[in-house]
């Protein structure tokens, strides 16, 4: 399965955080020579006894509001140079977005994320968990403004063993995509911990494979897997996180480690890079 970066999707709540991933957006796109589409997903909830001619009432003046809105970010793209459209549907945001991916086989999704301050609101109100799990394609999520220049680091954490070929091919193509330099980052706790000797062959059987070609590699020892990452990423200063989902950890693990992404995402970076490891897919090892 080949990388093109020829469709970007970008879902729009019309939030700061989505502003910060369209533009992020546009600059891909005009760096990869991509198109944009644009969905908006209106939440209704399921409200039994409601008149049906009420719903679709409401529903078509949320139709008619949005796209007026959402003919601005049209023009925007294309003032940029970029061919872009949009889409309304209504329904719940993290299952839309991702049936929406899989329809439109998309590339790349761009994700505007809430900074959450705590993990239970996270948990409870966000798609980002969903979208970042279940979506064939990688998952770019920017809690914050940032340009592609200003990422000069990026740390890759895997636990060397679980990574497939398609992954690391779409993470040769962000780092081409920001000249960022590359980390791979092992994390050793108790449930994952190798010795050294071990963690050296894994590391050359892993790049025998996936052959990476510049890199700095670095080992680290944390009580969880999350808290190593964010150590490590925040001691380097690091712009940007990439994840391969699935591959960190393990179903038997406890389930504080269930979360990793998640709890990651909570912390920072602003950027975090994702893509899920797919059972359908043949692993790297």
């Amino acid at each position: 399965m080949k990388s093109k970066f020829n469709t970007i999707l970008v879902p729009v709540n019309f939030s700061d955080y989505a502003a910060h991933a369209m533009d992020l957006a546009i600059e891909i796109a005009q760096k990869r020579s991509s198109k944009i589409l644009l969905l908006h997903v209106i939440n209704v909830p399921d409200y039994r006894g409601v008149v049906e001619g009420v719903k679709v009432n409401f529903l078509d003046s949320v139709r008619y509001v949005t796209s007026q809105h959402l003919d601005g970010l049209v023009d925007k793209a294309k003032d940029h140079g970029i061919e872009a459209s949009y889409t309304v549907v209504a329904g719940l945001p993290g299952a839309e977005i991702v049936k929406f991916a899989r329809e439109k086989q998309v590339s790349l999704i761009v994700l505007g994320s809430k900074d959450y301050k705590h993990m239970d609101e996270m948990l409870g109100g966000s798609a980002t968990e969903r979208i970042v799990r279940y979506t064939d394609c990688p998952v770019i999520t920017a809690k914050a403004p940032i340009h592609l220049a200003s990422v000069k680091n990026v740390v890759f954490a895997t636990d060397l063993k679980t990574t497939h070929t398609f992954i690391t091919s779409e993470l040769k193509s962000l780092i081409a995509l920001t000249g960022a330099n590359l980390h791979i980052l092992k994390v050793n706790t108790r449930e994952t911990w190798m010795p050294d000797v071990q963690i050296e062959k894994q590391l050359k059987a892993f790049n025998d494979i996936h052959g990476f070609e510049n890199f700095t590699f670095k080992v680290c020892n944390s009580e969880t897997i999350e808290d190593g990452i964010v150590h490590y990423y925040e001691n380097i200063g690091a712009e940007a996180v990439a994840m391969s989902i699935h591959s960190l950890y393990h179903h038997n693990s406890r389930s504080s480690n269930y979360f990793i992404t998640e709890k990651v995402l909570q912390s920072g970076p602003g950027l975090l890079w994702t893509c899920a490891n797919e059972s359908s897919r043949s692993w790297g090892s």
